[in-house]
């Protein structure tokens, strides 16, 4: 791996990586997405209430992402779950240090372009994405960029997310871990890396924008 890989890698662990994940230098002002889609994202997740649904998004002027593109050849530079509210609206459930529970309102003032994706899984997997989901929630979970992915000890049998407390991921990391072993081929065991654009391969796009 050339140096500067090599110096990319480091960074995405440290302190100072963290730090500059949302910074933004901008000479046109403010990122493009536009904000009347979401009540376009809204009226999908209401007409399908019992589907999984993941979201990908890029702010192509962020440091962070400039970086991974040069490190991993990505297009999408973050990820997590959407989820309809009580309330009828939208949050999203992401990694950033920690697992996240957020507005997706709040999210889509930092992006340029953003896609929804649903997931053909059986009744029996999005019962057990579920009840993980709702785990990993309650659980310490930390930022961490590693490769290969499945040799640490969260990845030690099928069933460990029943019996740890504490987590490791980058953010397409926690989709993975969830979805893991389930029904696309993206999702089979013993994979080293799993990136945003894997997720965004991985199901049916139902918005892009």
């Amino acid at each position: 791996m050339p140096l500067i890989q090599k110096t990319i890698a480091f960074l995405l662990n440290t302190y100072f990586w963290k730090s500059i994940i949302r910074l933004t230098p901008r000479l046109y002002g403010y990122p493009k997405f536009k904000l009347e889609n979401y009540f376009v994202i809204r009226k999908i997740l209401r007409e399908n209430p019992n589907d999984i649904f993941c979201f990908v998004g890029c702010d192509n002027h962020s440091v962070a992402l400039i970086m991974q593109r040069k490190l991993y050849g990505i297009h999408w530079g973050h990820s997590g779950f959407l989820e309809l509210g009580e309330d009828n609206e939208i949050y999203i459930s992401h990694v950033r240090r920690k697992i996240r529970y957020d507005s997706l309102l709040y999210y889509l003032k930092e992006i340029d372009n953003l896609a929804v994706i649903k997931f053909h899984l059986s009744e029996d997997e999005k019962i057990l994405a579920r009840q993980k989901i709702a785990k990993l929630k309650k659980s310490k979970v930390t930022y961490l960029v590693k490769d290969p992915l499945e040799k640490t000890g969260q990845y030690a049998s099928p069933d460990t997310w029943k019996e740890l407390d504490e987590f490791h991921f980058y953010c397409s990391e926690y989709q993975y871990y969830v979805f893991r072993g389930m029904n696309h081929p993206l999702f089979s065991y013993g994979r080293n890396r799993f990136s945003t654009d894997d997720l965004y391969k991985s199901g049916t796009i139902v918005f892009e924008g």
